[in-house]
């Protein structure tokens, strides 16, 4: 492999870590006792790995790389306004990169525990990763200055490769999408983190996620599915939605699922879909729609809205109302679908 490519896996892999930190971090903001430790212990993990990415692709000390790894988590955080809504999160990514740096120092393998003793010539030292002067930082990469000062008590007890984390604890769950993606990175400058990610704050806290795989005409009241498809999904709603009577249960949760059957007909319909411990009323898998019923804790619906445009999925978030026959959930789906990707294409 060539080391222009060699660099460019490494940036790529920079970049999936930093995105894997980010969502670590939140979900601690969210959580408490025993699983926060876990979360925590992980979030140290991720930057571990990151550092020795870090190192391979830049060089240098990492003490130098706490600024770095700050400044690559700011290029791709939403507003910052709008993580001021998670609380500590800016206190438990510094405590992670703090004792994530420390434990990758105390393991990381210096030239005497590779030739058995000192290294004699600097060439020996620069091999094995050990030069004296910190490499410059990429332009853009550098911080502010500020010291990583941190709180935390809680030390990490590991440093192996953590998988990565995904909760599946939905009654009727059938498949969890769980590998976040990354675009391939021309290099690690701002330049190229502004069009790798949309980091645009939404305006409200239950827009829908921008890059949407499907689409629909408002006027027609018709949604497609990816464009390779190109086939209607709503015309069976129009044809079906006054049948005489519709076996369903008698919650409005049956209503809705019966009325996502006729919209999305061929489509796989997933309820009480549970990722990352957020969960979504439905999922459908086919158009990458996931619908929030009843929304009420804003930090969570900001969470789902990152994690949606993070994973190219359309999000909807409607008021359920009491007693909802299935036409009118299906004439709010419709118009919820028109709101949504009117936001987008404006």
């Amino acid at each position: 492999m060539s080391h222009e490519r060699e660099q460019q896996e490494l940036e790529r892999e920079i970049l999936a870590l930093t995105d894997r930190l980010i969502e670590n971090t939140i979900e601690i903001s969210m959580l408490s006792g025993e699983e926060l430790e876990r979360k925590q212990a992980e979030g140290v993990n991720i930057v571990v790995q990151l550092a020795a990415v870090l190192e391979a692709y830049l060089g240098g000390s990492p003490e130098h790389f706490a600024q770095v790894i700050k400044e690559l988590a700011r290029q791709k955080l939403p507003d910052e306004n709008i993580l001021a809504s998670f609380g500590e999160f800016s206190t438990y990514l510094e405590e992670a990169i703090h004792h994530g740096l420390r434990l990758y120092h105390e393991n990381r393998p210096m030239p005497e525990d590779i030739t058995g003793a000192a290294p004699t010539e600097p060439e020996e030292a620069n091999d094995a990763g050990a030069v004296e002067e910190a490499s410059p930082v990429p332009s853009g990469a550098g911080g502010t200055g500020e010291e990583c000062t941190v709180t935390c008590d809680e030390p990490a007890e590991t440093v192996t490769t953590p998988a990565h984390h995904s909760t599946n604890t939905g009654a009727e769950e059938e498949t969890v999408k769980t590998d976040n993606h990354v675009e391939p990175a021309a290099g690690l400058m701002p330049s190229s983190w502004d069009h790798e990610v949309d980091v645009s704050s939404p305006p409200e806290p239950a827009p829908a996620s921008e890059q949407a795989s499907s689409s629909l005409t408002p006027e027609t009241g018709s949604a497609t599915g990816p464009p390779a498809d190109g086939e209607n999904c709503l015309s069976a709603a129009d044809t079906s939605e006054n049948q005489a009577s519709i076996p369903v249960n008698d919650t409005d949760q049956d209503h809705w699922q019966a009325a996502l059957k006729l919209v999305f007909p061929e489509a796989t319909i997933i309820k009480n879909h549970t990722v990352k411990g957020l969960a979504f009323s439905y999922y459908i898998p086919e158009y990458a729609i996931a619908i929030d019923l009843n929304p009420t804790d804003k930090k969570e619906t900001i969470w789902k809205e990152y994690y949606c445009r993070q994973e190219n999925i359309r999000l909807l978030s409607i008021a359920m109302q009491e007693n909802s026959r299935i036409r009118h959930i299906v004439r709010s789906l419709r118009l919820s679908l028109a709101q949504n990707i009117s936001q987008n294409i404006s």
